[in-house]
């Protein structure tokens, strides 16, 4: 089941398929999936996007900081490993593409885990977006430079505000 949402970011296109979230997309971007029908969706699919999007809205006003939603990216095993590294980066906070290889123990990998990186599927989801170059520059995302630093401001603002105790 594919269904298309509003976001501060433009529609994003939201795909599950047997209750788990298989694509986020940015309006825009061409289709990882084409062969999505739509015929053999299930309630629990609808459910686990309806979720998400409630999830998602939580996130854009600045009250959820990580996803709880049940995933199922397909990729190369390297590619999962990053992705899921990526995952263990604080909100707000940014990593290098020297550590991400580094911790996945592809020492040297800089830039195949950038590859991986640009070809996450649950964008946000899976928060590739927290990876930079050494020396800081935006590189490799799927939805493009700039909405990469739109969500590195976003997320800088709202941590920033929670410690300064700030109600949100």
């Amino acid at each position: 089941m594919q269904i298309e949402i509003r976001s501060p970011l433009g529609p994003l296109s939201l795909t599950s398929k047997e209750g788990k979230l298989t694509h986020l997309q940015f309006s825009g971007q061409r289709t990882q999936n084409p062969n999505i029908q739509h015929r053999d969706s299930t309630s629990r699919d609808f459910v686990i996007i309806q979720q998400a999007w409630l999830q998602l809205l939580e996130y854009f006003n600045g009250k959820r900081q990580v996803f709880n939603l049940p995933l199922s990216p397909q990729g190369t095993n390297f590619q999962k490993d990053a992705w899921t590294i990526s995952k263990e980066i604080p909100y707000g906070e940014t990593r290098s593409y020297t550590w991400q290889s580094s911790a996945i123990k592809k020492f040297g990998g800089q830039r195949a885990v950038g590859v991986a990186n640009s070809k996450n599927p649950l964008p946000i989801l899976i928060p590739c977006h927290r990876i930079v170059a050494k020396d800081g520059a935006l590189k490799n995302y799927i939805g493009g430079t700039l909405i990469k630093k739109r969500l590195l401001l976003h997320e800088s603002f709202f941590r920033s505000q929670k410690k300064l105790g700030v109600p949100l």
